[in-house]
């Protein structure tokens, strides 16, 4: 079997480009999917020295879910890298297919060998809503979040104090992480701050004001979006 060298997940300082390593041997299981906001994708190819000179060409294959395994590539044996890049947000699994001087391509059977990467193109940042709530006999400010890929630990509301300074709140409840407790009820006429983020690294910020009657509150209001920096 001609083997590839398959090293960790490798990131290049490449402005949208993310590069992807193999590791070798295969795992029986699928890999963790590795989440981008990077369209353009980098897979170097490390084969072993030993065995380059028996491989005449090296396969890229791609499969999104529920479709079938896709040749996009084929590279000769002295290629460092393809460059692939996704025509749309989603799920992207990877399998590198050597073929050698003989004819014979290992794997041979795709459907039946887990993917050498699985990557998720996320490059949209989250959209944020926030409305007041009843609760417990209590108001209470509820955020909404809406992503593909959401990351909960990033999220964050503050609030416009007098002092003209902005002032955390705090979750009602572990239970409920998108609900904030109010210190007192005239933050419901102040300006509110939300950002929040996806596993990807898109962010987004955005200042409501909850005192103004005309105010949209809603998902289309307008918000600070940041792809952010390219990944390192």
């Amino acid at each position: 079997m001609i083997q590839i060298i398959r090293s960790q997940w490798n990131r290049w300082a490449f402005a949208l480009v993310t590069g992807l390593a193999l590791l070798s041997p295969l795992s029986a299981q699928n890999p963790m999917p590795i989440h981008t906001k990077n369209a353009t994708l980098r897979l170097p190819v490390q084969i072993d020295e030993r065995t380059r000179p028996q491989v005449a060409e090296v396969k890229l294959y791609v499969r999104q879910p529920n479709g079938p395994w896709r040749l996009v590539q084929t590279l000769p044996p002295t290629a460092t890298a393809f460059d692939f890049k996704a025509e749309a947000d989603g799920v992207y699994s990877f399998t590198f297919v050597t073929v050698d001087r003989r004819g014979k391509s290992d794997p041979t059977n795709l459907d039946a060998t887990p993917p050498h990467r699985i990557v998720v193109v996320d490059t949209k940042a989250p959209e944020v809503s926030a409305q007041i709530i009843p609760l417990r006999g209590e108001r209470f400010l509820q955020v909404h979040v809406r992503d593909s890929n959401p990351d909960w630990t990033t999220l964050r509301v503050s609030y416009l104090a007098p002092d003209q300074t902005w002032q955390p709140l705090t979750v009602a409840a572990i239970d409920t992480p998108t609900v904030f407790r109010v210190p007192n009820p005239s933050v419901f006429e102040s300006k509110i701050r939300v950002t929040a983020g996806d596993r990807a690294g898109n962010t987004v910020q955005r200042e409501m004001d909850l005192g103004d009657p005309t105010a949209n509150f809603g998902f289309n209001g307008k918000s600070t979006v940041t792809q952010g920096k390219p990944d390192p």
